[in-house]
């Protein structure tokens, strides 16, 4: 029950994503030549208009400060700007080269030298698209200075997957002070915004080559059997143990694939009637339902890519196990089958031209109803049936039934709700930091000024806005206070950074993080495709954190460094370190990697809820009586929270933290279980946030 709440009120965050833009969707529809509008609606919308005046019109301003006179479109963005900010937004890489049009006037070439401003607004969410990127080898090392915007080129990288983009450590450009963090959507795109399959960059044909099919009601069957299975295994816990003789792991290897297999292909019998009768002669002779075994595994590996917070108690063993049939064919069997996609089905049955109908988008959007109005979910609502069944009526066929064509809009749908639910925390905590502080001004003691524990400085800024690294390395766990003069100092942190630095480290980290999220369908497949690829052995290994196997990650890694070029190309020098840990003691494998991204959103979520229901907490008389005593009010109390977290939760403590990828969300996590430490704890529970972690289960009926 608390979880669905918790949903529900993320749900309504992420309507604020497309509100603004509910109108443009009958652009979209408009080349059908049929109104959207279902009875009524219309009339809605209509008397909502009149309601909110001619003031709520849209003026032509600036998309990325929102408050002055566009005086030109970048032909390149398609988006209007004024003149300082298209400047600051375009200082160098590729879109130095845009070409801008003047509002009223011929289209002009870009200038050598783009004007900036002296404080630029924050640039908007990083786009697809590719930049240069200068790749090095695994060592943990960065230049002094230099920037990953300039030039243009093929990626260049060595061996190994722990992955430097050759980047400058620059403090500057960390967004602005009292600004949305969220982008407007352009005229003429879906009102669905940038969390719609298809509307970031890349067409719906291509994301659907990563988005799995739903499961139907005969695979959900099969998942039953293969938790069941899954669950009197003792698999890892008998083979992931150190051994001196191999002859012997490989034996135990085999014995215990075969005795789960065995305990598969009984409740298959058991379970599946029809096939049993056929085939319950076949139980001595586990080959021959190789193919059965294959497909139960695939439902497995699939269900887990489409529902990340499920299948948590068996997901790992089951990857582990398919992991060893694969290494050398240990078993002599073929357990592992590509995953049924999207775009597989479509192009099987022929209709990949439905995949390139701007219908899609509209008929697969995520409504949820959240800060709309009325009129607004109404109209939403009309079109996305409209939309649905258009499509029906023209693609249904003989080869590709209607059933099918539901599934793979309903799986497209899930899509859609699984970016949005990621993005929506992220983008939420980057308003939280633009909203509430100032990029190059700390505001006393809310100032995010980061000093090492020790005087032993991992990470130091100067004033120059560029910084330098230390060759002295400390360890520690901590996280601490984020105000000494209220909480004490009791900080662990490992990094040196002044206010402006540590602003950018936090908001860098952030667009890395959105991107991430918004990429987590092709993440989860290039993880998937890594650990059971067979080409790449493993080794087990104490990484100080338990046994692992560790493996090398190439597509993972590969994936990876997109992102990176993406976000770093947007966001002007690179604070930290830009190295990727990948099949080492920090990040084992793509198990461990795909694992420690999916916390994101529970690392996020609790800090967003608990900041907004401060003002719900005000308007109680005995809740309203701790904010204003305890805290000296509800501004106070939310400066305590959100500046202890983008300190103490970017600061490179806990176990192997620092500033490069992996270390900031692992200071991230690390800050999180210092929570109850904290004096500001109590507000949390009384939010209902009583943990990170999300929800385990049975992992039977979840």
């Amino acid at each position: 029950m608390e979880q669905n709440k918790f949903a529900a009120s993320l749900r309504r965050k992420v309507s604020d994503l497309r509100k603004a833009n509910a109108g443009n969707v009958m652009n979209l529809l408009a080349s059908s030549g049929e109104d959207p509008m279902l009875d009524g609606d219309s009339t809605a919308m209509e008397e909502e208009e009149e309601e909110e005046g001619a003031g709520s019109r849209e003026v032509e301003t600036c998309i990325e400060c929102e408050d002055q006179h566009a005086e030109l479109v970048c032909v390149s963005c398609e988006e209007p700007f004024c003149r300082p900010c298209w400047g600051s937004l375009h200082r160098q890489g590729k879109r130095a080269e845009h070409v801008t049009r003047a509002i009223l006037g011929e289209v002009m070439p870009a200038p050598t030298a783009p004007t900036s401003s002296t404080e630029p607004p924050p640039p908007p969410l990083p786009e697809r698209g590719g930049h240069n990127d200068v790749v090095g080898g695994g060592s943990e090392q960065s230049d002094s200075e230099g920037s990953a915007c300039d030039g243009d080129g093929d990626d260049e990288h060595g061996g190994g997957d722990a992955i430097e983009s050759g980047l400058g450590q620059g403090g500057g450009g960390g967004g602005g002070h009292k600004k949305k963090g969220r982008r407007r959507a352009k005229r003429g795109e879906s009102p669905w915004g940038r969390l719609a399959v298809g509307m970031h960059g890349s067409s719906v044909l291509e994301e659907c080559r990563f988005i799995p099919l739903r499961l139907d009601a005969r695979e959900r069957g099969l998942l039953a059997m293969l938790k069941g299975a899954l669950n009197v295994s003792e698999y890892t816990d008998r083979v992931d143990v150190y051994s001196s003789r191999w002859s012997f792991k490989a034996r135990t290897i085999n014995e215990e694939l075969r005795m789960t297999l065995a305990a598969l292909s009984g409740m298959m019998v058991a379970g599946e009637r029809n096939w049993g009768q056929k085939n319950a002669a076949l139980l001595d002779s586990l080959d021959d339902n190789q193919d059965a075994f294959a497909d139960i595994f695939e439902v497995g590996r699939r269900y887990k890519i489409t529902n990340p917070e499920k299948f948590r108690d068996f997901y790992g063993k089951m990857m582990y196990m398919l992991q060893d049939a694969q290494a050398q064919g240990r078993v002599g069997l073929e357990l592992v089958k590509d995953i049924q996609m999207v775009y597989d089905l479509v192009e099987d049955r022929g209709g990949l031209e439905m995949l390139q109908d701007e219908r899609v988008v509209v008929a697969t959007a995520d409504i949820s109803g959240i800060s709309m109005s009325k009129a607004e979910v109404s109209f939403q609502v009309a079109a996305k049936n409209k939309a649905r069944a258009g499509l029906l009526k023209d693609y249904v066929s003989d080869s590709f039934p209607k059933e099918e064509v539901e599934r793979v809009l309903d799986s497209i749908a899930d899509a859609n709700n699984y970016i949005a639910f990621n993005v929506a925390p992220v983008e939420r905590t980057i308003s939280l930091l633009q909203d509430n502080f100032h990029p190059d001004k700390p505001e006393g003691e809310w100032s995010l000024k980061l000093s090492a524990s020790g005087g032993r400085k991992r990470f130091s800024s100067s004033s120059s806005m560029f910084s330098s690294y230390g060759s002295s390395f400390s360890s520690g766990y901590g996280g601490g206070y984020g105000i000494s003069s209220m909480f004490g100092s009791s900080s662990s942190a490992q990094l040196s950074h002044d206010h402006r630095t540590q602003y950018t480290f936090v908001w860098q980290s952030l667009l890395l993080w959105s991107e991430a999220m918004r990429s987590m369908y092709r993440l989860w497949y290039f993880a998937d495709s890594d650990l059971l690829s067979g080409k790449a052995s493993y080794r087990l290994q104490n990484t100080g954190q338990g046994l692992h196997r560790v493996q090398q990650c190439p597509s993972v890694s590969q994936e990876m460094r997109r992102i990176l070029r993406i976000v770093q190309s947007t966001c002007g020098p690179w604070v930290g370190l830009s190295v990727v840990h990948l099949g080492d003691r920090d990040v084992p494998n793509a198990l461990v990697f795909i694992d420690k991204y999916t916390q994101i959103p529970r690392i996020l979520n609790p800090v967003v809820e608990a900041v907004r229901s401060l003002e719900g907490m005000a308007h109680d008389p005995v809740l309203g009586h701790y904010v204003d005593v305890g805290w000296g009010g509800v501004q106070n109390a939310k400066m305590a929270i959100l500046s202890d977290f983008f300190k103490h939760g970017w600061d490179g403590s806990g176990d192997d933290g620092g500033s490069c990828i992996d270390g900031r969300l692992t200071s991230a996590w690390n800050w999180c279980s210092l929570l109850p430490k904290k004096p500001f704890a109590p507000i949390f529970y009384l939010a209902g946030q009583y943990g990170f972690d999300g929800g385990w289960g049975s992992g039977l009926g979840d």
